[in-house]
């Protein structure tokens, strides 16, 4: 959607009757304001009636008066990563992995050693059951993790987060 530049410079005459194009530029600047966020929807319903019955420019301007320019200040996209970085939170994962891998591998050997295959089975399905919930965790963990970072990280830029 293309936005929608300020309103031609007011004529001579203060009250020129406004046409039908200047209605509409206004309309326009104003759902690119909502969009952006600085229109409640309620203001937005007021100034859009008010904008499709006024009748001079002047009155088209008082509606987007206090409103930024729209080609003021686009947010700079944030720059690509560079590389891929493990973090602290990375590693911890990796290790609760591993270690509950390894658990069952001890618990597997240990089942074996007192030579009932009932036990073995048990001891193998109840290690990898551990592998498993061990990896949902510090996955878990990582994602929440990085969720808040990227949270923290538009706060200090100034935007919106996104809602994922």
């Amino acid at each position: 959607m293309d936005t929608p530049g300020p309103l031609v410079p007011l004529p001579a005459a203060p009250h020129a009757r406004a046409g039908d194009a200047d209605r509409s530029a206004v309309c326009d600047q104003l759902a690119a304001h909502y969009a952006a966020g600085r229109l409640r929807e309620d203001e937005l319903d007021a100034r859009l009636s008010a904008a499709v019955s006024a009748p001079t420019l002047v009155e088209l301007r008082r509606l987007v008066s206090d409103l930024p320019s729209l080609t003021a200040a686009a947010p700079r996209p944030a720059p690509p990563p560079t590389g891929v970085r493990w973090s602290v939170l990375d590693v911890v994962a990796l290790l609760v992995v591993v270690g509950c891998l390894g658990f069952a591998g001890v618990a597997v050997l240990a089942l074996s050693a007192g030579g009932s295959p009932g036990l073995v089975v048990a001891g193998f399905l109840g290690g990898s059951v551990a592998a498993v919930g061990g990896a949902a965790l510090a996955h878990l963990a990582h994602r929440g993790w990085q969720r808040t970072l990227t949270r923290a990280a538009a706060e200090a830029a100034g935007q919106r987060p996104r809602i994922a």
